[in-house]
């Protein structure tokens, strides 16, 4: 544990770290990966307890104003007049109107935010408000038919009920961290081959597995940064700017790291 604290602290500033992660680590770099997964995962865990626990507690109740489904030959129907909406807590709602269209984003976005809807479903779509003020849209047309039926609801909700808080937290908590492991494999190969390319532009000879190594340090201090940026200013196009730029500064802090001496 300690060297693993010490690891962290160093990745922020230290470029004898670099070095020596380029020059004498072994393998390439899973270790690092796996204390960013874990990280992140404690991060995930700590936003997620509170909602689930007021799911669990609130399914019955939420579930029950669910409206009966039937999705087939591309289109949703339900079996409530639309437009159909039911509120999740105090402020926030969900729409159902399968008549709705989409005919400008920013309209979709001020009407969500006018109506305080944060999930809005037409025939074809799911359209989601987040947090940060974007919309998000996921396109359902092409999914195979399905219904689900009051009775269907009623059972989900009874099952969410007995299987109870720490049972889902745990299982949403497995298959968190296995999609985020997975995603940090993928993010350190693509910082590797960054690598790969600053390092040749500035003649340093780094092995597959030296680049990746590196990505997986700076990654570490790249994402510590960004989360916290992340909690102090809400500006989500300012922060996506700034993690690249955080990205970039520790990518060549990484890799020139490795300059004075032939790895």
């Amino acid at each position: 544990m300690p060297n693993i604290i010490k690891d962290l602290i160093a990745s922020f500033f230290s470029k004898n770290f670099y070095y020596y992660i380029a020059a004498a680590g072994k393998g390439i770099g899973l270790r690092l990966i796996m204390i960013l997964t874990l990280i992140m995962l404690i991060v995930l865990g700590i936003r997620l307890y509170e909602p689930i626990n007021l799911f669990v507690d609130n399914a019955p109740e939420f579930i029950d104003k669910m409206p009966a489904m039937e999705f087939k030959e591309g289109k949703l129907k339900i079996d409530k007049q639309i437009p159909y909406s039911f509120k999740v807590d105090q402020d926030l709602s969900v729409l159902f109107d399968t008549s709705y269209k989409i005919s400008d984003l920013e309209e979709t976005k001020q009407f969500m935010l006018k109506n305080n809807i944060f999930m809005l479903i037409n025939e074809t779509q799911a359209i989601g408000l987040k947090e940060t003020g974007q919309i998000e849209i996921k396109d359902f047309s092409d999914s195979k038919p399905f219904a689900i039926s009051r009775n269907d609801w009623g059972n989900f909700a009874k099952n969410i009920v007995e299987s109870g808080k720490l049972r889902i937290f745990s299982f949403i908590m497995l298959i968190g961290f296995f999609s985020l492991l997975i995603f940090n494999l993928s993010a350190t190969l693509i910082s590797s081959l960054a690598v790969a390319i600053f390092a040749n532009l500035n003649k340093i000879e780094l092995k597959f597995s030296d680049r990746m190594r590196i990505a997986a340090a700076f990654r570490i201090p790249v994402y510590l940064i960004t989360f916290v940026a992340a909690e102090l200013i809400s500006n989500y196009s300012f922060i996506k700017i700034f993690s690249w730029l955080v990205w970039a500064a520790y990518l060549s802090f990484a890799t020139l790291a490795c300059k004075e001496q032939k790895i």
